[in-house]
């Protein structure tokens, strides 16, 4: 992760400290997202253990965006984990929308 992209994903917490992230609602829009000329894709989300973290728990979510593309963010918050996938995926999204602007 880039600090820029750190620092997005900060500032979007710190717009919304009352906001929390729905990981059924975000798993469900990507896969319903990506789902293109029938094609089934898979959101995943993983929790492991990693003894390094004062949480322990390292939680990743990965996912196909609507650029057909896998994707996935990671984090010790299961809430900062979902707002790295949002920041990831609004990034794509916006990539997909300047591009098809872009195009007579």
């Amino acid at each position: 992760m880039t600090s820029e992209f750190d620092s997005n994903v900060y500032r979007r917490r710190q717009h919304t400290p009352w906001a929390r992230m729905n990981i059924a609602a975000f798993m469900a829009d990507a896969m319903y997202r990506s789902n293109k000329d029938g094609i089934t894709q898979h959101v995943a989300l993983y929790l492991s253990y990693r003894p390094e973290v004062s949480t322990r728990k390292w939680w990743t979510i990965e996912w196909y965006g609507e650029d057909q593309e896998r994707h996935d963010a990671s984090a010790q918050d299961l809430d900062l984990c979902l707002f790295r996938a949002a920041e990831i995926d609004l990034r794509v999204s916006e990539k997909i929308k300047i591009k098809s602007q872009d195009q007579p």
